[in-house]
């Protein structure tokens, strides 16, 4: 089951014009950061909200597009989703 998730997440990101991760709570988010991993590997822009993103060293990636500190702040920059496209956030729990 472990292994049927970790190739879907991969396939996932490898699959997006641009990753976009949200890291808005002080959790350990080690999928997201592999993800976040995955994205950069491929050459995939990324843009990040929250402030737990910094946490990961490749927050810092010059692949790293734009930064947001809230899901607030993102949705307000209306110039993204002519970039982004269809952005669909998932509340982490």
């Amino acid at each position: 089951m472990l292994t049927q998730y970790a190739v879907d997440d991969t396939q996932g990101v490898l699959d997006a014009d641009c990753y976009v991760g949200v890291f808005v709570k002080d959790l350990p988010y080690k999928g997201s950061y592999a993800e976040l991993g995955v994205a950069v590997g491929s050459g995939k822009p990324v843009i990040l909200i929250g402030v737990y993103a910094n946490k990961c060293i490749l927050s810092h990636h010059p692949l790293v597009i734009a930064r947001y500190d809230s899901i607030k702040e993102f949705l307000r920059d209306q110039r993204l989703f002519k970039y982004a496209g269809e952005v669909r956030i998932k509340e982490v729990e």
